[in-house]
């Protein structure tokens, strides 16, 4: 039987939280695991995906896709990483192809999309992989959701976007193509 001792190793290799898979590749005693979760020494985040609250990582976003394996960071959050604006939403905001449940922490945001592919690109953050659209998709998003965002945000993105130096005209054009908003970039770019 293995002790909290032994547990807590795992969460310290794999970096606080410890999901389904973890848990079966390591032959985890799920008993065990439940009695420290009962008694407050872990957190029990969702179904199967548990938490040690003493080990946290440099950056939040290296816990979302141990939390929501498809997700792919977009809009608000995607739009600060890039530093297209400056906004600090209250969530994460990831695009999933199906709705899953979440934990309470991190507050995480879902928006069920149908083109996850479009401009999402891997990225390392504290050696995990975190797939977060690029500054491209992200003015696509602005654009396609600006009655559902902040007007000074979604003008903010566009404003960046313009004035970076490592924009993509014609990477923009393709996504916007593809994300319907073609007639909105063109406007803008023009």
């Amino acid at each position: 039987m293995q002790t909290s001792k032994n547990i807590y190793q795992f969460f310290e290799q794999y970096n606080g939280i410890l999901t389904t898979k973890e848990i079966n590749e390591n032959h985890i005693d799920r008993k065990q695991l439940n009695k420290m979760a009962h008694k407050g020494e872990v957190n029990l985040m969702k179904q199967s995906v548990y938490w040690w609250e003493k080990i946290i990582p440099d950056n939040e976003l290296s816990m979302l896709p141990r939390i929501v394996p498809k997700g792919v960071v977009c809009l608000y959050t995607a739009f600060l990483y890039h530093d297209l604006s400056n906004f600090i939403s209250r969530q994460y905001h990831l695009a999933v192809p199906n709705l899953v449940t979440l934990p309470s922490y991190p507050p995480i945001k879902l928006h069920k999309s149908d083109i996850m592919d479009v401009g999402a690109e891997p990225i390392l953050i504290d050696n995990t992989i975190v797939h977060i659209y690029n500054p491209s998709r992200c003015l696509c998003d602005a654009l396609r959701f600006e009655h559902k965002l902040n007007a000074e945000v979604v003008e903010e993105v566009c404003e960046n976007y313009l004035h970076a130096h490592n924009n993509n005209r014609n990477q923009l054009i393709e996504y916007a193509k593809r994300t319907d908003v073609l007639a909105k970039v063109l406007k803008i770019i023009s």
